[in-house]
């Protein structure tokens, strides 16, 4: 009984916290003067999501568009791992594979074929052992990744080998993904949420910035 009894608390949480939302989208800024020097960010993270169903991690991600007065969301969402991975680096260094499929190089080429310029691109990660074995695109205690998860460390060094690419520390408490993968405090949450562009409705038009708001 107590596995249909949490999914029901689960739900009942879900559906107290909708109607609190109703006034919130999602708000996009841009500025035409950042057009020739917005760049491309992706973080990342991996956790358990205190699951008891799943002995699996959920890797988290999302993508922005950021320019000194721009900030667009591309894409933001939390899949289940292929596999239960040993150690936490070896989770992050398969959300990192799942993010950077998903919409790194493909979205990175797409923006650079449209604005005609290389596309700086910034990649974030909260775990210190999974970013220096993306860099080195070797980690001996990982060898296994590759028949266990379908995870190529050598590629993921070599897709980041490029003066336009960076690996980044992300602070813990600055990691937005964050929000996907585990349970977090409401101060925490709501700061992640603004940092997806979640906010309150209402379009407001500046000379220069449009920020526009769109209903979740």
């Amino acid at each position: 009984m107590l596995a249909p009894l949490h999914r029901a608390w689960a739900l009942m949480v879900v559906m107290r916290y909708l109607p609190g939302t109703l006034h919130l989208g999602s708000v996009c800024c841009v500025n035409a003067k950042d057009r020739g020097s917005f760049f491309q960010r992706l973080r990342w993270d991996a956790d358990h999501g205190n699951s008891s169903d799943t002995t699996k991690s959920t890797a988290g991600w999302a993508c922005w568009i950021i320019g000194k007065n721009t900030k667009v969301l591309l894409d933001a969402t939390s899949k289940l791992g292929r596999a239960t991975a040993v150690s936490t680096p070896e989770a992050e260094l398969v959300a990192g594979a799942m993010a950077m499929v998903k919409c790194d190089m493909q979205v990175n080429s797409l923006l650079q074929a449209v604005y005609g310029r290389p596309i700086f691109l910034e990649l974030g990660t909260d775990n210190s052992t999974a970013r220096l074995d993306i860099l080195q695109g070797y980690s001996r205690g990982m060898k296994h990744l590759r028949h266990h998860q379908r995870v190529s460390i050598g590629l993921l060094g070599e897709s980041v080998a490029h003066p336009g690419v960076q690996v980044r520390k992300i602070a813990f408490d600055e990691n937005t993904p964050d929000v996907f993968t585990k349970a977090v405090s409401r101060v925490k949450f709501e700061k992640h949420r603004a940092g997806l562009t979640v906010g309150r409705a209402g379009p407001m038009w500046h000379e220069t910035t449009c920020v526009s708001w769109t209903r979740m």
